[in-house]
């Protein structure tokens, strides 16, 4: 309890007594700025003034302590359990230990804002849930894993990564017709020597093929080189049928058994 408080005739100085000891005093400017200079023990329990207000050592506020909207705080190392504010301006470091809940927008100058742990973004509007905006001739976005870049998106557009693209859905390339899937397999195929104005087929077995699927034959040098004609398609399910004709009057040669790329596409 503070037993005594003794006023100068100027009102200039307060001297704050505990008994017969002075352990603080108070000095009153134009009863605009109170400077208040701690002891060891801190006396106070509620200080109120329409100045500012300057401690040497550290104000401890019990339930709130409320700066008006025409006043400022200048803390240089602050512990708030709970702070409200209708604007806040932090010209060094703001460590926040828990929880920051920002709830009509947060603007980051040109400092840029870095976050060390895992980030989430939700939203529930009718507009982009993320934007980013690049007004520059930088990269619009940059992926990076263990400090290489993976993925970016450079100014104009343009996508370059690193990596693989695996789509689940469908792809659509130049506003064409889009593609629900591609397939591709090796098989080795042995054709005997054809007879002239004569075809001959040989199956081979791909999965996942169905019929009406797209099929294109990537073929060897040594069997591209003969005079004969190639064409593939899907007889029945997960089977491809290879039809080698030889248009000419003579038999063909026969080849050695090659290995030829199947590729399949699906719409």
């Amino acid at each position: 309890m503070i037993k005594q408080l003794i006023a100068n005739s100027k009102m200039t100085k307060w001297l704050i007594k505990k008994s017969a000891t002075i352990i603080s005093c108070v000095l009153i400017a134009s009863f605009g700025t109170i400077v208040l200079v701690f002891s060891a023990t801190t006396i106070y329990d509620n200080v109120n003034t329409t100045g500012n207000i300057t401690a040497s050592s550290t104000i401890t506020a019990g339930e709130s302590l409320i700066v008006a909207s025409t006043g400022n705080a200048d803390f240089p190392t602050a512990n708030i359990g709970d702070i409200s504010a209708s604007s806040i301006d932090v010209s060094e470091n703001m460590i926040v230990g828990n929880n920051l809940y920002v709830q009509s927008g947060l603007s980051v100058a040109s400092g840029g804002m870095q976050i060390g742990g895992d980030t989430g973004i939700f939203a529930s509007s009718s507009q982009p849930v993320l934007s980013v905006d690049q007004n520059g001739s930088g990269n619009i976005v940059e992926f990076k894993d263990a400090g290489t870049t993976i993925f970016y998106i450079a100014d104009g557009g343009n996508a370059t990564t690193t990596g693989n693209f695996n789509i689940s859905g469908t792809l659509n390339i130049g506003e064409g017709t889009s593609i629900l899937k591609h397939l591709s397999t090796t098989a080795a195929v042995d054709f005997d020597a054809i007879a002239a104005n004569s075809c001959s087929i040989k199956t081979v077995s791909f999965s996942g093929v169905a019929v009406g699927d797209s099929i294109a034959l990537g073929l060897p040098d040594e069997l591209g080189d003969l005079d004969i004609s190639w064409d593939a398609w899907v007889s029945a399910a997960d089977i491809i049928s290879i039809k080698a004709c030889n248009a000419s009057t003579s038999a063909s040669d026969n080849p050695d058994s090659e290995t030829v790329r199947i590729s399949a596409w699906k719409y």
